[in-house]
């Protein structure tokens, strides 16, 4: 007989070295980590702990049979992957680190997962390092990171590494080689001669990738090879042989987790692409990041607008963070990112977290601090409506003394380490998923590939061609696009064929369009203002320039205009032979931000990000319009369109989250275009958007108007004008008139009411806080009857049973306010009672006080009441 093959006798290697952190026990797993490697499974020689004994290959029965040597060929490789029933024990993840700019610690949080679990340990198992599997992995605003983390029984720990262009499938091949052909009995022997001209796919593509990866998984060390001795010489395989058999089962990978990370910051290509792809990111963990000591007194405040660190090619500032923040409060700016853990086809639960940075010792203080925090957090997350995907409990970081483990600092220490737990959390705690090994391998085609986009049809066919029938290839596309691996843009738009494979890489390319070059400007003057012709485009993506297209017109950040409607500035080279789109993002003129008391503006949901519909609503109306034009303007946030017909000129100013309406010449018709336009955009959104026209009160200062929604204002259709009103020098009447009878004549199906209505637990809720106050300080609770129903109601506040009063009272202010015609929202009105009633308790209580006493009471009752108000109405701030 023949000698046995060389490579059934694997060579010694040492067992890992441990990790540099204090082992942290989920799941009965431990963390092991490394760098960019190769492979990176174990030597079968791996000593194993006697308490973690491996188990037989075969039945411990002495008539079981012994595995035998399977001639494992590049057929046989393509043959598993085809077998829909083989499969790889997956988890997915994304991570998404976002924060309350300009610096919450996200960036750290990431640094330190990255400097804890890459390039930490050098394991003696793998081959060679590999190169990082994206080619690209940062974009404008988005940092990404592309981790695999793959379980050893015969470890008893997970081994986490950055995916690598050159293992980017082999750990879920490997793994399905338990199921598919070790649980047969059968060992499988590699051929290390294969040939480079082999050909069993078709696709010339796949076919490559199919040799690379079985050429990469026949070098690895621990993989058993045969030589050029046939198979019969080695079906019977020597004792010593059949002990690495049983071993190779323990050392194969169960099961791997694919774990993305995304540092997210203020940016206008990402924010939307993040927006759109809610409820497909069904595998996506946000991670939340707030300065527990800089933001806790100033949540309902919009965010302090870093100063921009990055510029367009033309060298202007890149102002995302006016643009996108300006006017929200940073608690609920962040709160809302939760909706990126969204699914409309199966409820998750806990799937977001909360982390407070810090930077002192975690003392009773700190701990009151983050009981507060809590509190707010809590009630916020209740009124988006996204409290079942938020955790419960806040965790506080400290990476200022991450790594000290003195005395002093054992505790914040400690705290650090709970990002690694829920690092840990992510990986050990999720269900593997069995996915088929054919879509493991054509996802890791694309690391390879140069292309960071295909049309969905062309993958399709790759896909049949690797045994997916069209309900595996649907699977792949939701699977890989539910943690971010891919973005397949038709699960979007049905009508959309593109999808990115290099997300990275794709979204580098979005921003050479939407923060354009210096040389692009001079190339073609008149994306200046947001407008690019044909060849701009294809200019810019090459050969793929459709796609590109395809995916910002989908995503309503671009539409396609026709050269007619274009009235071109006569200083400007135009070609009016080829099509044109309209991408208003791309412009870097001033940002004009000026409120206007004559105007009509837009309101919506509190989470419709409104300037993302300036190209939406073009779209609408170039074609709802008898005479368009869209006139060229290089303002940031402004559009404009003239009807040619009626000589009446719209411009279009967004404020987000509203937006403002100015007609150069009042006319219902075209007035009832931009009402349809809006109706449109509401009808085709896959999220429920409520929306109202609405006009600034004339008595409203609007110098001191912090933001559009926190105004007063009257919503349209409304005849009735207040006295101020009717004065000469505030009359719209025309301009009312014609939006009068235009909303009356397009009637809106939902509107909004941006703060909501109240339930009734938050009106209980309320009432039992007032009552406490109100008993803990001895105060007069006429005062309340007087501040929220006034001098006329009062026989009805002395009915009322002193146990009942304040309750009583707030629910007949909650009838009287349902009564109100042509009111403000319920919450808006109650959070301004609100704050009066703490105003009032206080001068009416505060002389009763010593006065050491009198400046904490008055700081401790306003910051109630104050609280109370902005739990209600994020949009009601008061300086």
């Amino acid at each position: 007989m023949a000698s046995r093959p060389r490579a059934l006798r694997p060579q010694p290697f040492p067992s890992p070295t441990p990790a540099t952190e204090p082992n942290q026990p989920l799941n009965d797993l431990n963390m092991v980590v490394g760098r960019p490697m190769g492979l990176g499974i174990p030597s079968a020689s791996l000593p194993v702990e006697p308490s973690m004994e491996l188990e037989p290959l075969v039945s411990p029965s002495q008539n079981s049979p012994t595995p035998k040597g399977y001639d494992f060929n590049l057929g046989s490789l393509k043959k598993i992957i085809r077998d829909q029933k083989l499969t790889a024990k997956v988890k997915p993840a994304l991570i998404s680190f976002l924060g309350i700019p300009p610096d919450s610690g996200q960036t750290k949080a990431v640094n330190h997962i990255l400097d804890r679990y890459i390039n930490k340990v050098k394991p003696p198992f793998a081959l060679t390092p590999g190169l990082v599997g994206e080619d690209v992995t940062t974009a404008e605003g988005i940092e990404y990171h592309e981790l695999v983390a793959a379980g050893f029984k015969s470890m008893r720990s997970i081994y986490i590494s950055e995916v690598t262009k050159e293992s980017s499938s082999a750990f879920g091949i490997l793994s399905a080689f338990k199921q598919g052909l070790i649980e047969e009995k059968k060992l499988p022997l590699f051929d290390i001669s294969v040939s480079q001209s082999s050909q069993e796919f078709e696709n010339k593509q796949l076919n490559e990738h199919l040799i690379h990866t079985y050429q990469y998984l026949s070098a690895q060390e621990s993989i058993p090879k045969k030589d050029t001795e046939s198979l019969e010489d080695v079906e019977e395989l020597t004792e010593k042989d059949q002990d690495y058999a049983k071993k190779l089962k323990k050392l194969l990978p169960e099961g791997i987790a694919l774990v993305i990370m995304w540092d997210v910051a203020l940016n206008k290509t990402v924010l939307h692409f993040l927006t759109a792809l809610r409820g497909h990111l069904y595998n996506c963990h946000p991670w939340l990041f707030l300065d527990l000591q800089r933001d806790l007194d100033k949540l309902h405040l919009p965010p302090k607008i870093p100063r921009p660190t990055s510029f367009t090619g033309d060298g202007k500032e890149i102002r995302d963070g006016a643009l996108l923040m300006k006017w929200r409060p940073r608690l609920h700016y962040l709160i809302r990112s939760c909706r990126l853990g969204e699914t409309k086809e199966k409820k998750r639960r806990r799937v977001c977290t909360v982390f407070a940075k810090h930077d002192g010792t975690f003392n009773g203080e700190m701990q009151e601090k983050m009981d507060e925090l809590e509190k707010k957090v809590q009630a916020t997350a209740r009124h988006i409506g996204v409290s079942s995907l938020l955790e419960e409990k806040i965790v506080p970081v400290n990476f200022c003394s991450a790594g000290q483990m003195d005395d002093a600092h054992q505790m914040d220490d400690d705290y650090s380490l709970r990002l690694n737990q829920k690092l840990h959390q992510v990986i050990c705690e999720a269900s593997y998923e069995d996915i088929p090994i054919a879509w493991v391998f054509l996802r890791s085609l694309f690391y390879r590939n140069e292309k960071c986009v295909i049309a969905k049809e062309d993958l399709e066919k790759m896909a049949e061609e690797c045994g997916m029938d069209k309900s595996s290839f649907a699977g792949f596309c939701k699977f890989y696009t539910s943690f971010g691996s891919i973005f397949d843009l038709s699960l979007v738009d049905e009508k959309c064929q593109t999808v990115a494979v290099k997300p990275m890489a794709f979204l580098q390319l979005l921003d050479c369009l939407l923060y354009p070059s210096k040389e692009l400007h001079k190339k073609y003057p008149i994306i200046s203002y947001g407008i690019y012709p044909e060849e701009a485009c294809k200019d810019v993506f090459k050969a793929d320039w459709s796609l590109f297209i395809d995916a910002l017109i989908s995503l309503s950040l671009a539409t396609k205009v026709a050269p007619h409607l274009i009235e071109a500035p006569a200083d400007i080279p135009f070609n009016r032979n080829t099509m044109h789109y309209f991408i208003s993002l791309s412009r870097t003129g001033q940002f004009n931000d000026a409120l206007h008391p004559h105007s009509i503006h837009i309101i919506t949901s509190i989470n419709t990000p409104h300037v993302f519909r300036q190209v939406t609503v073009t779209k609408h109306l170039l074609e709802l319009l008898k005479a368009p034009k869209l006139i060229p303007c290089k303002y940031f946030n402004r559009t404009i369109i003239k009807d040619t017909s009626t000589g009446t000129t719209i411009t279009i100013v967004s404020h987000s989250p509203a937006t403002r309406l100015d007609l150069d010449k009042p006319n219902s018709e075209v007035c009832g275009c931009i009402v349809r336009a809006y109706n449109k955009i509401a009808d085709t959104c896959n999220v429920t958007v409520k929306y109202k026209f609405v006009k600034l009160c004339a008595d409203e200062k609007i110098s001191d108007v912090q933001s559009i929604p926190s105004s007063s204002y009257r919503i349209l259709p409304d005849n009735e004008l207040c006295a101020i009103s009717k004065k000469p020098e505030n009359d719209d009447s025309v301009l009312l008139q014609a939006w009068n009878k235009a909303l009356v004549e397009n009637e809106i199906k939902d509107i909004s009411k941006p703060t909501g209505d109240i339930k009734a637990t938050e009106l209980a809720d309320i009432a039992d806080r007032i009552a406490s106050v109100v008993q803990e300080y001895d105060m007069d609770v006429r005062e309340v009857a007087k501040t929220l129903l006034g001098e006329e109601n009062k026989e009805k506040f002395q009915g009322l049973k002193n146990d009942k009063r304040v309750n009583g009272l707030i629910l007949l202010w909650y009838e009287n306010q349902l009564s109100v015609k042509g009111g403000q929202e319920p919450r808006r009105e109650f959070a301004k009672k609100l704050f009066n009633l703490g105003e009032n308790l206080i001068a009416n209580t505060i002389a009763k006080l010593s006065i050491d006493k009198q400046a904490e009471f008055k700081k401790t009752v306003k910051s109630k009441f104050e609280n109370m108000a902005q739990e209600l109405d994020a949009y009601y701030y008061h300086y």
